[in-house]
């Protein structure tokens, strides 16, 4: 029965950008269906790392199984490979130990290869494929939406906020950056750039 387990994982910060860290569903509910009693995690370029102690008193342990203590997502860079791997990370550095009956004990690790390849280049916002981001290309994202026979051939140049989906909060997105002091679109944005997986066919205005 463990008490509590602490880890870093490592990964290259010039082909992934860790957006999100947690606890995950199990060690987020360890604590008789709540969160442990302690925890610190911490998020650096690299990587991250969280240190847990289910129970301050000992009332509760996490039995012998497979778990989901952690959880990650990644924003991809730039096409290459990394490594998620367990690392040291903080001062002083995290242990990637596992507390059994009050003693740490090490535990086998297994690292992951992340492969990134390349992607559709476009430039974010660039819904009418001009080469930048004026008020037609907020019209053009209407149209996508409300106009039989407007699709975008690179969605991804619509989805103006980054969320994985192109609907009103795009085009509100472009009128807001251009008349509200509101956010810029998210990468790749002024310049062209690539997006691993983006759903793009011919016609952008990039190199």
């Amino acid at each position: 029965m463990s008490q509590g387990w602490s880890f870093s994982v490592c990964h290259d910060p010039s082909v992934l950008a860790l957006t999100s860290a947690s606890l995950g569903a199990d060690g987020a509910t360890v604590n008789d269906g709540g969160p442990p009693d302690f925890f610190t995690l911490e998020i650096f370029p690299e990587g991250w790392s969280v240190g847990v102690v289910i129970s301050m008193v000992g009332a509760t342990s996490l039995p012998t199984g497979t778990f989901e203590i952690g959880a990650t997502t990644y924003d991809a860079l730039a096409p290459g490979s990394t490594t998620l791997c367990p690392c040291p990370l903080g001062q002083p550095a995290t242990a990637t130990v596992i507390v059994y009956s009050g003693q740490s004990v090490a535990p086998i690790l297994d690292c992951q290869t992340v492969v990134v390849e390349d992607g559709p280049v476009f430039i974010r916002g660039d819904s009418n494929f001009d080469g930048g981001i004026d008020l037609a290309d907020g019209i053009r994202i209407l149209a996508s939406l409300f106009t039989t026979g407007m699709s975008l051939p690179c969605h991804d140049s619509g989805d103006v906020n980054g969320d994985a989906v192109v609907n009103i909060a795009d085009a509100v997105a472009v009128l807001m950056f251009l008349f509200s002091d509101g956010a810029p679109p998210v990468a790749p944005f002024p310049e062209c750039g690539a997006v691993p997986g983006a759903d793009c066919s011919a016609g952008v205005a990039c190199p």
